[in-house]
């Protein structure tokens, strides 16, 4: 499977080799087996063959020597993380700059700036190796944010969400308030505890879980409730819903397999909701279809910090939103407020994964 990349590639978080942007897409040379991955602020982590794991980018990406004082270093192409050995990861996340790894054992392993607890361990020390969430096991998914993250863990016959990091803006849930800015500790959300939760997602300042039968958000730009709340609130059920994708600003989500419908809520500054939406319209929560892809079967759907990518049943792509770094692939550095197809080369796109100002798209 081939991978290409493209947008903003000072830090090296395009795997290239190179420190530039990229305004079209770009083939990764050699092309690593990767089979699933996360995009961050400025890096990426992607699962290889075998349960291996390999990261580049900005600093404090979980390799061998790296600390603290190695923030500003940056790996330019992919680069294996040896410290695993036996460990066999199945789920990777990339926060602002920070990432986590599940491995297939269910322990929790998490690396990078740990200045607000992010990295769960009990403390606000950064660390540049990976480095056991001791407080936590059985987790099978994980989601980071810009400083906080989210772990979906299995606790007797049932699942329970817990979260840590930055928690001023009521991206940790119940959990935060406004005397609690930081949690340290992997920490259960109790107002999830009647909701079957099965994905959760994370960006930005904001934070979401699915669940069977109901969608759960928390997030202060959304003005659930029309205020900022400290807790999760329910804003609408969306039966058969398949998979999630949060972005900084924007939230996507893709609906019923057999329709594969795009839609999107949040802020639209960018164009990032694909709709024609007004900038400054304020509602509880209003869902839109991205309009253009109301025909598409969508297959694979992404939100970055302000883009938002899919690729539909016939393999093609589509991007839309911020495009100031060339993360729409479209040759040029401008927004786009409707999806345009991206060219990738002669092969049939199957999956898409955008970081801030970047995107990833997998080829067969």
């Amino acid at each position: 499977m081939a991978v290409w990349s493209w947008g903003a590639g000072t830090q090296g978080q395009l795997g290239l080799g190179t420190m530039i942007d990229a305004l079209l897409p770009q083939a990764m040379d050699p092309p690593l087996r990767i089979l699933d991955m996360a995009c961050g602020g400025a890096h990426a982590a992607a699962i290889l063959d075998g349960g291996r794991v390999a990261t580049w980018g900005r600093g404090l990406i979980g390799h061998e020597g790296d600390s603290e004082k190695d923030a500003a270093a940056v790996v330019a192409v992919p680069s294996v993380v040896e410290f695993f050995g036996g460990h066999r990861v199945c789920e990777v996340a990339a926060g602002w700059n920070h990432t986590a790894f599940v491995t297939e054992s269910g322990e929790l392993f998490t690396c990078g700036d740990g200045a607000f607890g992010q990295l769960g361990h009990g403390d606000f020390v950064s660390r540049g190796t990976p480095c056991k969430v001791l407080a936590l096991s059985n987790a099978f998914k994980v989601a980071c944010g810009m400083r906080h993250t989210l772990v979906l863990s299995g606790e007797g016959d049932g699942r329970v969400v817990k979260a840590f990091g930055l928690a001023k803006r009521g991206q940790l849930g119940s959990l935060s308030s406004k005397e609690l800015n930081k949690v340290a500790s992997p920490q259960a959300i109790p107002s999830l505890d009647s909701y079957s939760v099965s994905i959760v997602a994370a960006n930005g300042d904001h934070s979401a879980a699915l669940s069977v039968a109901s969608f759960i958000s928390g997030e202060k730009h959304l003005m659930i409730n029309r205020v900022l709340t400290y807790r999760s609130s329910q804003v609408k059920s969306l039966s058969s819903t398949e998979f999630l994708s949060a972005g900084t600003m924007a939230l996507v989500l893709q609906c019923p397999a057999e329709d594969g419908e795009a839609i999107s809520w949040g802020t639209n500054r960018h164009g990032q909701l694909g709709s024609s939406r007004c900038i400054s319209e304020r509602s509880n929560i209003k869902f839109y279809r991205v309009q253009g892809l109301e025909k598409h079967r969508v297959v694979s759907i992404s939100a970055g910090s302000e883009h938002s990518a899919a690729v539909d049943a016939a393999g093609d792509l589509y991007t839309w939103g911020w495009g100031e770094h060339g993360q729409l692939g479209l040759g040029h550095v401008n927004d786009e407020r409707h999806p345009c197809r991206v060219v990738v080369g002669q092969c049939q796109r199957s999956r898409v994964c955008c970081g801030s100002g970047f995107t990833f798209a997998f080829c067969n």
